[in-house]
């Protein structure tokens, strides 16, 4: 796609061959339905038109920034304009009037380049976005023809994990079964039995991984008076800050298998706060 908008394709000052570059492999998320948000032919006849960079030497370069997405589980219903002012221009109404005012806008990037001198446009790319819709799959063929006037027969259209020759091998896949455990629905009491079962369930890493969080949830010392709104004190900020210091960087040294429960442990954490607030006030 690059090489039907880019010619010559440039990189690191130097035009790439075109007989090179058409010899290149599709990425491999194309077997996902992976495509380009912006159309090919944005700026293809003239880059002025559209584009999404233009540095210093005030070239415009069209289809350099993109945003890629699955077509096979979402569809695009909308584009960023390349010019959109969220101050004055968010009164006017008159498409003609901001057209002129878009026209203005891009004639003076092309004449001065990027970053913009007055500050507007920091960066020598410009700002890209698109608006997106989930596709939908009927239950089965039977309810086809009845599911266009019936929206609760209708299913998100899932992505799927395929290999190197393109075929779904996501059922191939075995689920970790403490992963499979935590994405279960379960139902608890209160916030403190959910919490004793994450900690209970959770598969450490190590020992010490285990011992930590264990230290983490226990209350500071002195503990935060929850009958009364009272600031904190500089010792009881300081232990905070310790701790949620702490909680960054068990996550980050985490596996992938541990990190997604070590997520849900401080959620619940705070909804454990919340709820013995809440029964204090009650018995208030």
């Amino acid at each position: 796609e690059a090489a039907e908008i880019l010619s010559p394709i440039i990189e690191w000052g130097r035009a790439l061959p075109e007989e090179k570059v058409g010899d290149i492999s599709p990425h491999p998320f194309r077997r996902n339905g992976m495509t380009s948000a912006y159309p090919t032919w944005l700026g293809r006849e003239d880059a002025g038109q559209h584009f999404t960079y233009c540095g210093e030497n005030r070239v415009p370069v069209p289809g350099l920034d993109q945003i890629w997405y699955s077509s096979m589980t979402v569809e695009r219903i909308g584009l960023k304009r390349m010019f959109v002012d969220s101050g004055e221009w968010r009164c006017i109404s008159d498409e003609n009037v901001l057209s002129q005012l878009r026209n203005h806008e891009r004639r003076k990037v092309l004449s001065t380049g990027l970053p913009s001198p007055d500050g507007k446009y920091p960066s020598d790319h410009l700002p890209i976005g698109a608006v997106f819709d989930w596709k939908l799959d009927v239950k089965s063929e039977e309810n086809s023809s009845s599911a266009k006037h019936d929206n609760n027969s209708k299913d998100i259209r899932k992505l799927q994990i395929v290999d190197e020759e393109g075929n779904n091998v996501e059922e191939d896949i075995p689920q970790d079964e403490p992963t499979a455990l935590i994405e279960e629905q379960q139902c608890f009491e209160t916030p403190n039995h959910e919490l004793a079962f994450l900690v209970k369930n959770c598969p450490f890493d190590t020992l010490e991984q285990q011992s930590d969080v264990n230290f983490l949830l226990q209350p500071i010392n002195p503990p935060i008076d929850l009958k009364t709104r009272k600031a904190p004190t500089p010792e009881q900020l300081e232990q905070l800050n310790a701790k949620r210091e702490k909680k960054a960087e068990l996550l980050k040294s985490a596996s992938l298998g541990v990190r997604p429960w070590l997520k849900k442990i401080w959620k619940v954490e705070k909804q454990v706060g919340k709820w013995e607030r809440r029964q204090l006030m009650t018995r208030k």
